[in-house]
């Protein structure tokens, strides 16, 4: 087992999302790579795929965004849990019931992990208000 996120995308990805997406890849980019062991390849942001692991040791398992294709991604909460959790919520906002999302950071109590620093920093930064993304 470990820390996972667990998601699925049912729709294309759409302009407006790739944008906000690789906005996070840019504020991140000393922190994040294509592959942990492939540091001078740039993540993947496009209309087929969203791709990207920590840098070096700070690297876990690859995040990878496909439409209709339900992944999962075990970040070990290292520095790059943080980008993949805004990702996540940029996703969940503008895709609402069209992205399946669950972690093992949404606890019972509340979030755990980078969860509540990544909802403030997306809402802050792509001025998306309240928006719900934990189902009841």
């Amino acid at each position: 087992m470990g820390y996972t996120h667990y998601f699925e995308l049912k729709a294309d990805l759409k302009s407006e999302v790739l944008r906000d997406v690789s906005e996070i890849i840019d504020h991140n980019e000393e922190i994040l790579a294509y592959e942990d062991d492939e540091t001078g390849r740039k993540p993947s942001v496009n209309e087929k795929e969203i791709r990207f692991n920590g840098r070096d040791g700070d690297g876990h398992e690859t995040f990878l965004i496909e439409k209709g294709v339900w992944e999962f991604c075990k970040t070990a909460r290292k520095p790059y849990d943080l980008p993949v959790c805004e990702v996540l919520l940029v996703l969940k906002y503008h895709y609402g019931d069209d992205f399946s999302l669950s972690s093992d950071g949404f606890c019972t109590d509340g979030l755990d992990g980078n969860w509540a620093e990544a909802y403030e920093n997306v809402k802050g930064q792509f001025k998306y208000g309240d928006f719900d993304f934990v189902d009841e």
